[in-house]
C-alpha cells in the first residue's frame, strides 16, 4: 500500500505506477499541443517569463535560457508599457481585461504587433498570467497600407479640378471640396443633404433622376449636361457623369461634375450671333425689295415732273409749275423720309442706335414736333395738350422721331379735317407722351405684329408706306428704357402711350 506524505492512501504500487505512466502520457499530449500551437504561449510570473512555448520564442526572437534571464516588460515597446502593466494589474485583481495589441521588441531589434489574450491560472502554487500571443504585424502592415492608400485618394480626390461625390439613393455620402465650392457651399453643409436643393425646380430633379438612373441601370454609366442652382439662386450649367459602385456593400453612384457655364454660355451666344446675321440679311434683302418697290413712285413723280418741266417749261403757266415743284419737292421728301427710315433702322439693327440724354425744354419739343407736321399735313387738326413740364434730360433726337412718327402716321391714316392729338404730361420720375387719331384704327389680329420691321395694316389700303416707322419708335423707346403701348380699334382710331422715365429733379 503506497501514502503521500499526509498518510493518505495512494492505493497499491501497481495503482501509483499506472497513474504516474498515464499522467506522464498526458504532460506529452499537453506539451507536445502547446508546442505546435500557432500562437505564441507563455506564463509570466513574478515579472520574469517561466514559460515560453516554440512561437513565443520565435516571436520574440529569443532561446528559451534568454527569455527567462530578462523580465518580460522589457520585451514590451517602451510607448505601450504603461498600458501593458496596467491591463496586468486589472487582470490579476480579477478584472475582466479583453484582448488588446501592443508592440514587443525581439532580440535583433525588429519591432512586432502582437494581440495579447491572457489569463490568471496558478503557476505551482502561485499566481500566474498565462498570455496568448498572436502576431498581427502583417495585418497592421496592411491596415497602414490601406490608410495610407485612402489618405493619398482623399488627397487627390480633395485637390481635382472637377467636383466629385458619392451618392447613395441621392444623398451625399461623400463630396470633395471643389464640388462645395462649385455649388456655393461648405462640404460639411451637404453631408446627407438630397440632390434635390442643387436643382433649379422639382421638375427638373425628377427628370435628370429619371433618365439618368435608368440609363445606370441599364448600361452601369450615366452622362449629361444639366442645369444647377448654387446655394445663392444663381444658375449654372455643369457636365455631370455617374458610374454605379458598390463601396463598404452599400450601392451608390459616384458622380463627377464640370463647370461648363462658360462654354454653353458661348455656345448660345454664337447661337444669337448666328440668328442676328441671319436676321440682318433678312432685313437687308426686306430693305432692298422695300427701296425698289417704294422708291419707284416717287422716282416715277420726279421724272415725269422733271420732264414736263424740261419739254413744256415755256408753255406751263406760273401757277401750274408750282405745283408741278410742289410735286417735286414732296416725292423728294418722301424719298428723303424713306431713306432716313432705312438709316436708322440700319443702325438701331446694328446696336449702332445711341442714346444721348442732354437737360431739354419739353414743352418746346413737343411744339417743335407738332409744328413740323402740321406744316406737312395741313389739311389734319393737329392739337397740343401740355401741362407744365420744364427742362428734363431725354435724347431730344429719339423723342422728335417718335413724336414725328406717331403724329405723322395719325394724319396719313385719319380722314382729313380730323384731330391728331398730342398730349404730353411731365412727372417726377417718367414722361407720359399720347398721341390719339380718329382714324381707321388697327385690325386687332395685326396688334401683335404691329412693332415689326415691314409689317403693315391688312386695312391700309393704297396708302404710302414702308413699315418701318413704329419698328424704329419702339427702339427709340427701349433706348430711353421706356415701354409703348396702342389702344385701338377698327374704324374707331387708334391711341398710343409712350413712357419714358426721367432722372429725378436735382433740388438747389
Amino acid at each position: 500500500m503506497a501514502v503521500d506524505h499526509r498518510g493518505t492512501s495512494l492505493g497499491t504500487v501497481p495503482d501509483v505506477q499506472a497513474g504516474s505512466l498515464e499522467l506522464a502520457a498526458d504532460l506529452r499530449r499537453y506539451r507536445t499541443m502547446v508546442e505546435h500551437a500557432v500562437e505564441g504561449i507563455a506564463v509570466g510570473q513574478g515579472g520574469a517569463i517561466r514559460f515560453a512555448n516554440q512561437q513565443c520564442l520565435a516571436l520574440l526572437g529569443v532561446t528559451a535560457e534568454q527569455a527567462g534571464g530578462r523580465p518580460m516588460i522589457e520585451y514590451v515597446h517602451p510607448d505601450d508599457r504603461a498600458m501593458v502593466a496596467r491591463l496586468r494589474d486589472r487582470r490579476t485583481v480579477g478584472e475582466a481585461v479583453p484582448a488588446y495589441e501592443a508592440r514587443f521588441l525581439r532580440d535583433d531589434g525588429g519591432v512586432r504587433w502582437v494581440e495579447i489574450n491572457g489569463v490568471v491560472i496558478e503557476w505551482e502554487g502561485a499566481p500566474a498570467n498565462l498570455f496568448f500571443l498572436k502576431d498581427t504585424t502583417e495585418r497592421h502592415a496592411l491596415d497602414e497600407a490601406l490608410k495610407k492608400a485612402l489618405a493619398e485618394r482623399e488627397a487627390i480626390l480633395q485637390t481635382a479640378t472637377v467636383g466629385v461625390c458619392f451618392l447613395v439613393e441621392r444623398r451625399h455620402q461623400w463630396l470633395n471640396r471643389t464640388l462645395a465650392a462649385m455649388l456655393g457651399y461648405e462640404p460639411a453643409e451637404l453631408l446627407g443633404q438630397e440632390t434635390r436643393i442643387h436643382y433649379a425646380s422639382d421638375a427638373d430633379f425628377e427628370r435628370v433622376g429619371a433618365e439618368a438612373y435608368r440609363r445606370i441601370a441599364a448600361t452601369g454609366r450615366y452622362s449629361g449636361e444639366v442645369r444647377m442652382r448654387r446655394k445663392d439662386a444663381s444658375l449654372l450649367w455643369v457636365q455631370i457623369d455617374g458610374t454605379a459602385v458598390t463601396q463598404d456593400g452599400v450601392e451608390g453612384t459616384v458622380w463627377t461634375y464640370v463647370d461648363v457655364t462658360g462654354r454653353i454660355q458661348a455656345a448660345q451666344e454664337k447661337d444669337k450671333a448666328l440668328a442676328r446675321e441671319r436676321e440682318l440679311g433678312e432685313i437687308k434683302t426686306k430693305l432692298l425689295s422695300m427701296a425698289s418697290h417704294e422708291f419707284r413712285t416717287p422716282l416715277a413723280a420726279i421724272l415725269s415732273s422733271a420732264e414736263l418741266i424740261e419739254h413744256y417749261g415755256d408753255k406751263i403757266g406760273a401757277d401750274e409749275q408750282r405745283g408741278i415743284m410742289g410735286d417735286l419737292v414732296a416725292a423728294a421728301k418722301r424719298m428723303q423720309l424713306m431713306l432716313e427710315d432705312m438709316l436708322t433702322l440700319g443702325k438701331a439693327e446694328a446696336g449702332r442706335l445711341t442714346f444721348q440724354p442732354r437737360p431739354t425744354d419739353l414743352e418746346s419739343l413737343c411744339r417743335q414736333a407738332v409744328a413740323e407736321v402740321r406744316s406737312a399735313q395741313p389739311r389734319h387738326l393737329l392739337v397740343l395738350r401740355a401741362g407744365a413740364a420744364g427742362v428734363r434730360a431725354v435724347d431730344a433726337r429719339l423723342v422728335q422721331y417718335i413724336l414725328a412718327n406717331l403724329l405723322s402716321n395719325g394724319c396719313k391714316y385719319s380722314p382729313e379735317g380730323t384731330e391728331v392729338a398730342l398730349a404730353m404730361e411731365c412727372g417726377e420720375t417718367s414722361l407720359k407722351l399720347q398721341v390719339s387719331d380718329s382714324g381707321i384704327g388697327i385690325a386687332e389680329e395685326d396688334l401683335p405684329h404691329l412693332f415689326e420691321s415691314f409689317r403693315r395694316g391688312a386695312n391700309v389700303g393704297h396708302r404710302p408706306g414702308s413699315g418701318l416707322g413704329l419698328a424704329i419708335v419702339k427702339r427709340c423707346v427701349e433706348l430711353h428704357g421706356g415701354e409703348i403701348r396702342v389702344i385701338s380699334k377698327l374704324g374707331a382710331g387708334s391711341m398710343f402711350s409712350v413712357t419714358l422715365p426721367l432722372p429725378p429733379v436735382e433740388r438747389p
